[in-house]
């Protein structure tokens, strides 16, 4: 049910931003069947350098747990939604905040704080181990009038850094094929390329996913 009632709040997010039968189109197609090629990547995090923040900007980056999430304004209900459910698997987030109100966020995981064995379904499609000093970065977003102007791989490379002072050594992430402002900023940051992967969706139940060719 929580599910459903995120994507059902993501079409009415649709509907306002375009118009209802492209949102229509859009949610069919991706129920029925998606092809997509997703490429994964780590940084050894003791080689981070500094990404130069965006300049006039004055953001604070926020710690988001189930302790305080409830306590910052989300424009976008679908991820304030995505938020409760993210956080009984035991992910934490990390907020892009200004003047109170979460205009980016990404997640994250690790060993001790996953409360499901497979820590996270990415890292299995992936074939990776996730070890002790290890965390994974997922499902990172910034509203639609943030992006551009470096803001993204700023955000990213500070969240890092933060994983750094926290004790891990090294952090996988992944973006898909075809978004090439994803892949530009996990190159400028410096992550290291693993090998890609296809994922097929039938349905939104049967997942297949294999190493390129």
């Amino acid at each position: 049910m929580s599910q459903m009632r995120i994507k059902y709040l993501q079409f009415i997010e649709q509907c306002r931003k375009d118009d209802f039968f492209a949102a229509c189109g859009r949610a069919l197609g991706k129920s029925l069947y998606k092809s997509a090629e997703f490429v994964p990547a780590e940084k050894e995090l003791e080689t981070l350098r500094d990404i130069p923040a965006t300049e006039g900007e004055a953001f604070e980056f926020v710690e988001v747990g189930p302790e305080n999430f409830a306590t910052l304004g989300f424009p976008r209900v679908s991820r304030y939604e995505y938020a409760k459910n993210y956080f009984r698997k035991g992910y934490r987030m990390i907020a892009l905040v200004r003047d109170g109100d979460v205009v980016g966020d990404v997640w994250y995981v690790d060993r001790k704080m996953a409360r499901h064995r497979t820590i996270h379904s990415d890292l299995v499609l992936y074939k990776i181990g996730l070890r002790d000093d290890e965390v994974y970065l997922f499902d990172m977003y910034l509203d639609d009038g943030e992006r551009g102007g470096g803001l993204a791989t700023y955000f990213l490379s500070c969240v890092l850094k933060r994983m750094r002072e926290q004790g891990f050594r090294k952090a996988y992430g992944s973006y898909e094929v075809g978004n090439i402002p994803a892949m530009w900023m996990h190159r400028l940051i410096g992550y290291r390329e693993l090998s890609p992967f296809v994922l097929r969706r039938y349905f939104r139940v049967y997942h297949v996913a294999h190493a390129k060719s």
